[in-house]
Protein backbone atom coordinates (compact mmCIF):
# COMPACT_ATOMS: atom_id res chain seq x y z
CA UNK A 1 0.00 0.00 0.00
CA UNK A 2 1.29 3.50 -0.91
CA UNK A 3 -0.17 6.72 0.61
CA UNK A 4 1.26 9.80 0.21
CA UNK A 5 1.11 12.92 2.90
CA UNK A 6 1.11 16.59 1.92
CA UNK A 7 1.13 18.64 4.61
CA UNK A 8 1.07 22.94 3.87
CA UNK A 9 2.50 25.07 6.35
CA UNK A 10 1.89 29.06 5.88
CA UNK A 11 0.31 27.95 2.02
CA UNK A 12 3.95 27.14 1.51
CA UNK A 13 5.50 24.16 2.62
CA UNK A 14 5.02 20.79 1.00
CA UNK A 15 6.01 17.33 1.78
CA UNK A 16 5.48 13.75 0.12
CA UNK A 17 5.53 10.78 2.30
CA UNK A 18 5.15 7.09 0.81
CA UNK A 19 4.71 3.96 1.58
CA UNK A 20 3.37 2.99 4.67
CA UNK A 21 2.40 -0.50 5.48
CA UNK A 22 2.22 -2.37 9.13
CA UNK A 23 3.45 -6.46 8.99
CA UNK A 24 1.51 -8.10 12.57
CA UNK A 25 3.82 -10.85 13.91
CA UNK A 26 0.33 -12.72 14.88
CA UNK A 27 -0.57 -13.14 11.83
CA UNK A 28 0.30 -16.46 10.03
CA UNK A 29 2.56 -16.65 6.88
CA UNK A 30 0.67 -17.06 3.33
CA UNK A 31 2.65 -20.01 2.26
CA UNK A 32 1.32 -20.17 -1.55
CA UNK A 33 3.64 -20.06 -4.21
CA UNK A 34 3.60 -17.65 -7.13
CA UNK A 35 4.63 -20.19 -10.08
CA UNK A 36 2.60 -18.64 -12.71
CA UNK A 37 4.86 -17.82 -16.05
CA UNK A 38 6.30 -14.11 -16.03
CA UNK A 39 6.85 -12.72 -19.64
CA UNK A 40 7.26 -9.48 -21.06
CA UNK A 41 5.51 -7.65 -23.72
CA UNK A 42 7.91 -6.65 -26.63
CA UNK A 43 6.91 -3.33 -26.56
CA UNK A 44 9.67 -2.92 -23.29
CA UNK A 45 12.21 -5.20 -24.78
CA UNK A 46 13.25 -3.22 -28.16
CA UNK A 47 10.58 -3.60 -30.56
CA UNK A 48 12.02 -2.21 -33.73
CA UNK A 49 15.29 -1.85 -32.42
CA UNK A 50 16.53 -5.08 -30.85
CA UNK A 51 16.35 -8.55 -32.88
CA UNK A 52 15.14 -11.19 -32.31
CA UNK A 53 18.09 -12.88 -30.63
CA UNK A 54 18.97 -9.56 -28.87
CA UNK A 55 15.78 -9.67 -27.52
CA UNK A 56 15.62 -13.20 -26.49
CA UNK A 57 19.30 -12.66 -25.18
CA UNK A 58 17.88 -10.04 -22.47
CA UNK A 59 15.28 -11.76 -21.53
CA UNK A 60 17.34 -14.98 -20.45
CA UNK A 61 20.04 -13.41 -18.47
CA UNK A 62 17.22 -11.07 -16.66
CA UNK A 63 14.92 -14.32 -15.83
CA UNK A 64 11.69 -13.75 -17.88
CA UNK A 65 10.46 -17.03 -19.21
CA UNK A 66 9.76 -15.59 -22.57
CA UNK A 67 8.26 -12.71 -24.80
CA UNK A 68 4.68 -11.39 -26.09
CA UNK A 69 5.12 -10.48 -29.26
CA UNK A 70 2.75 -7.92 -31.90
CA UNK A 71 2.09 -9.71 -34.95
CA UNK A 72 2.78 -12.36 -36.65
CA UNK A 73 5.82 -10.95 -39.60
CA UNK A 74 8.50 -12.68 -38.91
CA UNK A 75 7.77 -15.87 -36.75
CA UNK A 76 10.29 -18.16 -37.66
CA UNK A 77 13.02 -15.72 -37.04
CA UNK A 78 11.46 -15.21 -33.41
CA UNK A 79 10.70 -18.58 -32.72
CA UNK A 80 14.50 -19.40 -33.67
CA UNK A 81 15.68 -17.26 -31.43
CA UNK A 82 13.91 -17.94 -28.55
CA UNK A 83 14.20 -21.30 -29.09
CA UNK A 84 17.74 -21.33 -28.84
CA UNK A 85 17.38 -19.54 -25.24
CA UNK A 86 15.00 -22.25 -24.01
CA UNK A 87 12.25 -19.07 -23.75
CA UNK A 88 8.53 -19.36 -24.68
CA UNK A 89 6.46 -17.07 -27.04
CA UNK A 90 3.36 -16.67 -25.11
CA UNK A 91 1.08 -14.60 -27.10
CA UNK A 92 0.96 -12.53 -30.41
CA UNK A 93 -1.02 -9.57 -30.16
CA UNK A 94 -3.12 -9.23 -33.97
CA UNK A 95 -6.10 -7.28 -34.13
CA UNK A 96 -9.69 -7.44 -36.18
CA UNK A 97 -11.19 -4.58 -37.37
CA UNK A 98 -14.86 -4.97 -37.54
CA UNK A 99 -16.25 -2.49 -40.71
CA UNK A 100 -19.33 -2.14 -42.57
CA UNK A 101 -19.07 -4.90 -45.22
CA UNK A 102 -17.93 -7.17 -42.48
CA UNK A 103 -14.75 -7.73 -40.37
CA UNK A 104 -11.00 -7.57 -42.04
CA UNK A 105 -7.90 -8.99 -40.54
CA UNK A 106 -4.35 -9.75 -41.22
CA UNK A 107 -3.60 -11.32 -44.53
CA UNK A 108 -0.66 -13.15 -43.04
CA UNK A 109 -2.71 -14.46 -40.09
CA UNK A 110 -3.62 -17.58 -40.96
CA UNK A 111 -0.01 -18.81 -42.37
CA UNK A 112 1.27 -17.09 -38.58
CA UNK A 113 -1.39 -19.41 -36.62
CA UNK A 114 -0.12 -22.75 -39.11
CA UNK A 115 4.14 -21.39 -37.92
CA UNK A 116 2.82 -21.43 -34.30
CA UNK A 117 1.07 -25.27 -34.30
CA UNK A 118 2.60 -27.18 -31.05
CA UNK A 119 3.32 -23.94 -29.76
CA UNK A 120 0.97 -23.45 -27.16
CA UNK A 121 1.02 -19.62 -27.92
CA UNK A 122 -2.23 -17.41 -27.21
CA UNK A 123 -4.03 -15.44 -29.89
CA UNK A 124 -4.22 -12.03 -27.83
CA UNK A 125 -6.99 -10.66 -30.13
CA UNK A 126 -8.51 -6.78 -30.21
CA UNK A 127 -11.71 -5.91 -31.95
CA UNK A 128 -11.97 -2.64 -33.25
CA UNK A 129 -14.87 -0.72 -35.04
CA UNK A 130 -18.69 -0.07 -33.64
CA UNK A 131 -20.77 -0.70 -37.33
CA UNK A 132 -24.22 -1.41 -36.82
CA UNK A 133 -23.92 -5.33 -36.76
CA UNK A 134 -20.55 -5.15 -34.69
CA UNK A 135 -21.66 -7.49 -31.90
CA UNK A 136 -22.69 -10.23 -34.76
CA UNK A 137 -19.34 -9.35 -36.59
CA UNK A 138 -17.17 -9.43 -33.18
CA UNK A 139 -18.77 -13.28 -32.82
CA UNK A 140 -18.31 -13.87 -36.28
CA UNK A 141 -14.55 -13.13 -36.70
CA UNK A 142 -13.62 -14.40 -33.29
CA UNK A 143 -15.30 -17.75 -34.21
CA UNK A 144 -13.18 -17.51 -37.18
CA UNK A 145 -9.73 -16.82 -35.82
CA UNK A 146 -10.31 -19.63 -33.54
CA UNK A 147 -11.26 -22.29 -35.57
CA UNK A 148 -7.83 -21.36 -37.25
CA UNK A 149 -6.29 -21.38 -34.18
CA UNK A 150 -8.31 -24.77 -33.38
CA UNK A 151 -5.80 -26.73 -36.39
CA UNK A 152 -2.82 -25.99 -34.56
CA UNK A 153 -3.92 -26.86 -30.84
CA UNK A 154 -3.84 -23.17 -30.24
CA UNK A 155 -6.57 -20.84 -27.89
CA UNK A 156 -7.28 -17.25 -28.50
CA UNK A 157 -8.17 -14.43 -25.94
CA UNK A 158 -10.00 -11.19 -26.69
CA UNK A 159 -7.51 -8.55 -25.67
CA UNK A 160 -9.62 -5.24 -23.59
CA UNK A 161 -8.30 -2.45 -24.76
CA UNK A 162 -9.84 0.93 -24.27
CA UNK A 163 -11.26 2.68 -26.99
CA UNK A 164 -11.81 -0.60 -29.20
CA UNK A 165 -14.81 -2.64 -29.41
CA UNK A 166 -14.22 -5.23 -26.88
CA UNK A 167 -12.74 -2.68 -24.19
CA UNK A 168 -13.54 -4.16 -20.82
CA UNK A 169 -13.32 -7.52 -19.31
CA UNK A 170 -17.19 -7.76 -19.12
CA UNK A 171 -17.49 -6.82 -23.01
CA UNK A 172 -14.95 -9.66 -23.77
CA UNK A 173 -16.55 -12.43 -21.58
CA UNK A 174 -19.98 -11.36 -23.70
CA UNK A 175 -18.75 -12.23 -26.54
CA UNK A 176 -16.95 -15.30 -25.74
CA UNK A 177 -19.95 -16.52 -24.07
CA UNK A 178 -21.51 -16.27 -27.37
CA UNK A 179 -18.92 -18.09 -29.38
CA UNK A 180 -18.73 -20.55 -26.89
CA UNK A 181 -16.02 -22.86 -28.02
CA UNK A 182 -13.62 -24.15 -25.90
CA UNK A 183 -10.40 -22.50 -26.73
CA UNK A 184 -11.47 -18.85 -26.75
CA UNK A 185 -11.64 -17.06 -23.39
CA UNK A 186 -10.79 -13.38 -22.13
CA UNK A 187 -7.40 -11.88 -20.52
CA UNK A 188 -7.71 -9.56 -17.60
CA UNK A 189 -5.52 -6.11 -18.79
CA UNK A 190 -4.42 -4.22 -15.57
CA UNK A 191 -3.60 -1.04 -17.31
CA UNK A 192 -6.94 -0.95 -19.37
CA UNK A 193 -9.32 -2.12 -16.16
CA UNK A 194 -7.75 0.74 -14.35
CA UNK A 195 -8.51 3.13 -17.19
CA UNK A 196 -12.15 2.09 -18.00
CA UNK A 197 -13.62 1.40 -14.45
CA UNK A 198 -11.09 2.35 -11.95
CA UNK A 199 -9.87 -0.25 -9.11
CA UNK A 200 -13.76 -0.98 -7.70
CA UNK A 201 -15.00 -4.96 -7.61
CA UNK A 202 -11.82 -6.27 -8.72
CA UNK A 203 -12.42 -9.54 -6.75
CA UNK A 204 -15.69 -10.05 -8.44
CA UNK A 205 -14.52 -9.02 -12.13
CA UNK A 206 -11.95 -11.68 -11.41
CA UNK A 207 -13.93 -14.74 -10.32
CA UNK A 208 -16.49 -13.64 -13.01
CA UNK A 209 -13.74 -14.27 -15.24
CA UNK A 210 -11.43 -17.15 -13.95
CA UNK A 211 -13.29 -19.89 -15.96
CA UNK A 212 -11.98 -18.10 -18.53
CA UNK A 213 -9.12 -16.49 -17.82
CA UNK A 214 -6.08 -17.32 -20.46
CA UNK A 215 -3.84 -14.49 -19.92
CA UNK A 216 -3.04 -11.51 -17.48
CA UNK A 217 -1.12 -8.30 -18.02
CA UNK A 218 0.52 -6.36 -15.00
CA UNK A 219 2.49 -3.17 -14.23
CA UNK A 220 3.08 -0.78 -12.04
CA UNK A 221 0.73 2.04 -11.63
CA UNK A 222 -0.89 5.16 -9.66
CA UNK A 223 -3.69 5.13 -7.67
CA UNK A 224 -6.52 7.62 -7.20
CA UNK A 225 -8.98 9.28 -10.26
CA UNK A 226 -7.47 6.27 -12.66
CA UNK A 227 -10.18 7.05 -15.46
CA UNK A 228 -8.63 10.66 -15.96
CA UNK A 229 -4.83 9.59 -15.50
CA UNK A 230 -2.50 8.79 -18.81
CA UNK A 231 -0.87 6.15 -19.74
CA UNK A 232 2.32 7.34 -17.88
CA UNK A 233 0.63 7.25 -14.42
CA UNK A 234 -1.01 3.72 -15.39
CA UNK A 235 1.94 1.89 -17.10
CA UNK A 236 4.96 2.23 -14.90
CA UNK A 237 8.18 -0.13 -13.99
CA UNK A 238 6.24 -3.08 -11.04
CA UNK A 239 8.14 -1.71 -8.39
CA UNK A 240 6.32 1.86 -9.05
CA UNK A 241 3.72 3.85 -8.93
CA UNK A 242 1.16 2.96 -5.36
CA UNK A 243 -1.35 0.98 -6.92
CA UNK A 244 -1.30 -2.61 -4.62
CA UNK A 245 -0.26 -4.31 -7.87
CA UNK A 246 1.00 -7.03 -5.52
CA UNK A 247 -3.00 -7.39 -4.00
CA UNK A 248 -4.07 -7.48 -7.38
CA UNK A 249 -1.76 -10.75 -8.08
CA UNK A 250 -2.54 -11.81 -4.64
CA UNK A 251 -6.24 -12.05 -5.77
CA UNK A 252 -5.41 -13.62 -8.73
CA UNK A 253 -3.57 -16.94 -6.74
CA UNK A 254 -6.48 -17.07 -4.38
CA UNK A 255 -9.22 -17.26 -6.80
CA UNK A 256 -7.29 -20.02 -8.55
CA UNK A 257 -5.21 -18.27 -11.61
CA UNK A 258 -1.52 -20.11 -12.45
CA UNK A 259 -1.66 -19.18 -16.38
CA UNK A 260 0.97 -16.97 -17.61
CA UNK A 261 1.14 -13.00 -16.42
CA UNK A 262 2.66 -10.39 -19.25
CA UNK A 263 4.59 -7.48 -18.35
CA UNK A 264 3.10 -4.35 -20.39
CA UNK A 265 5.23 -1.66 -20.69
CA UNK A 266 3.76 0.52 -23.00
CA UNK A 267 5.83 3.95 -23.51
CA UNK A 268 7.44 3.18 -20.55
CA UNK A 269 10.56 6.35 -19.91
CA UNK A 270 14.07 5.13 -19.46
CA UNK A 271 16.73 2.93 -20.26
CA UNK A 272 14.98 -0.49 -21.26
CA UNK A 273 17.30 -2.85 -19.35
CA UNK A 274 16.76 -0.80 -16.30
CA UNK A 275 13.43 -1.29 -16.24
CA UNK A 276 13.11 -4.47 -16.83
CA UNK A 277 15.83 -5.58 -14.13
CA UNK A 278 13.18 -3.14 -11.38
CA UNK A 279 10.11 -4.82 -13.04
CA UNK A 280 11.64 -8.36 -12.63
CA UNK A 281 13.01 -7.45 -8.96
CA UNK A 282 9.39 -6.75 -8.46
CA UNK A 283 8.02 -9.74 -8.91
CA UNK A 284 11.06 -11.77 -7.20
CA UNK A 285 9.73 -9.60 -4.38
CA UNK A 286 6.41 -10.37 -4.86
CA UNK A 287 7.05 -14.15 -4.87
CA UNK A 288 8.84 -14.17 -1.42
CA UNK A 289 6.28 -12.01 0.00
CA UNK A 290 3.34 -14.58 -1.27
CA UNK A 291 5.53 -17.88 -0.28
CA UNK A 292 5.93 -16.15 3.28
CA UNK A 293 9.33 -14.92 3.59
CA UNK A 294 10.05 -12.93 6.43
CA UNK A 295 12.77 -11.04 4.75
CA UNK A 296 12.11 -10.33 1.15
CA UNK A 297 14.69 -7.41 0.46
CA UNK A 298 15.57 -8.34 -3.60
CA UNK A 299 14.66 -5.15 -5.34
CA UNK A 300 12.73 -3.30 -3.66
CA UNK A 301 14.56 -1.37 -0.53
CA UNK A 302 11.88 -1.96 2.41
CA UNK A 303 11.42 -5.07 4.62
CA UNK A 304 8.69 -6.98 3.82
CA UNK A 305 7.29 -9.78 5.49
CA UNK A 306 4.57 -12.27 4.79
CA UNK A 307 1.32 -10.90 5.86
CA UNK A 308 0.72 -6.92 5.83
CA UNK A 309 -2.16 -4.24 6.55
CA UNK A 310 -2.93 -1.62 4.79
CA UNK A 311 -2.81 1.50 6.99
CA UNK A 312 -5.15 3.22 4.92
CA UNK A 313 -7.87 2.40 2.02
CA UNK A 314 -7.17 4.81 -0.61
CA UNK A 315 -10.61 6.51 -0.19
CA UNK A 316 -11.53 7.48 3.47
CA UNK A 317 -10.23 8.33 6.78
CA UNK A 318 -11.56 4.98 8.54
CA UNK A 319 -9.40 4.36 11.55
CA UNK A 320 -7.64 7.05 11.43
CA UNK A 321 -8.58 10.02 13.87
CA UNK A 322 -6.82 13.84 14.53
CA UNK A 323 -5.28 14.51 17.86
CA UNK A 324 -5.13 18.08 19.31
CA UNK A 325 -4.42 21.41 17.03
CA UNK A 326 -6.51 22.45 14.18
CA UNK A 327 -5.25 20.84 10.87
CA UNK A 328 -7.79 19.73 8.85
CA UNK A 329 -7.16 16.60 6.83
CA UNK A 330 -9.29 14.67 3.81
CA UNK A 331 -8.49 12.63 1.39
CA UNK A 332 -7.31 13.81 -2.16
CA UNK A 333 -6.37 11.64 -5.28
CA UNK A 334 -5.72 8.40 -3.66
CA UNK A 335 -3.46 11.14 -0.87
CA UNK A 336 -3.84 11.59 2.60
CA UNK A 337 -4.07 15.57 2.61
CA UNK A 338 -2.67 17.31 5.91
CA UNK A 339 -3.39 21.31 5.80
CA UNK A 340 -2.23 23.33 8.77
CA UNK A 341 -3.73 26.34 10.41
CA UNK A 342 -0.85 28.92 9.49
CA UNK A 343 -2.55 30.76 12.67
CA UNK A 344 -1.87 27.95 15.11
CA UNK A 345 1.24 26.84 16.67
CA UNK A 346 -0.33 23.78 17.82
CA UNK A 347 1.05 20.64 16.49
CA UNK A 348 -1.78 18.51 15.26
CA UNK A 349 -1.83 14.57 14.79
CA UNK A 350 -3.57 12.40 12.23
CA UNK A 351 -3.32 8.93 14.56
CA UNK A 352 -4.84 5.68 13.76
CA UNK A 353 -7.52 3.96 16.07
CA UNK A 354 -5.67 0.78 16.33
CA UNK A 355 -2.78 0.00 18.84
CA UNK A 356 0.21 -2.40 17.50
CA UNK A 357 2.58 -4.26 19.14
CA UNK A 358 5.48 -6.59 17.51
CA UNK A 359 5.21 -4.97 14.37
CA UNK A 360 7.29 -3.97 11.22
CA UNK A 361 7.08 -0.42 10.04
CA UNK A 362 8.17 0.87 6.46
CA UNK A 363 8.35 3.98 5.36
CA UNK A 364 9.61 6.07 2.27
CA UNK A 365 9.84 9.72 2.81
CA UNK A 366 10.73 11.95 -0.24
CA UNK A 367 11.26 15.93 0.97
CA UNK A 368 10.48 18.59 -1.86
CA UNK A 369 11.31 21.56 0.80
CA UNK A 370 12.15 22.01 4.47
CA UNK A 371 9.67 22.37 6.97
CA UNK A 372 8.63 20.55 10.10
CA UNK A 373 6.19 17.77 9.58
CA UNK A 374 7.16 13.95 9.06
CA UNK A 375 5.44 10.21 10.91
CA UNK A 376 5.74 9.76 14.69
CA UNK A 377 5.49 6.61 16.04
CA UNK A 378 5.13 6.65 19.99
Amino acid sequence: MMWTLRTLVSGALIRWLTPAVLYSADEPARGQALTNSFFAFDNGVGRGELTPGEQAAVLEELGYAGIGYTGVGNLPEVLDALDEKGLKLFSVYVGAKLEPDGPTYGANLAEGIKALKGRDTVIWLYLTGHPPDAEEQAVRVTTEIAEMAEQSGLRVALYPHVGFYVDGVDDALRIVNKVDRKNVGVSFNLCHWLKLEGDANMESLIAEAMPKLFLVSINGADRGDTRAMGWDRLIRTLDRGNFDTYGFVDALKRHGYDGPIGLQCYAIKGDMRENLERSMGAWRWFAKRMAGSRMATEAVPDIDSERFVSLFDGKTLDGWRRVNGSAEYHVEDGCIVGVCDPNSKMNTFLRTERTFKDFIFTVQMKFDVAGNSGMQVR
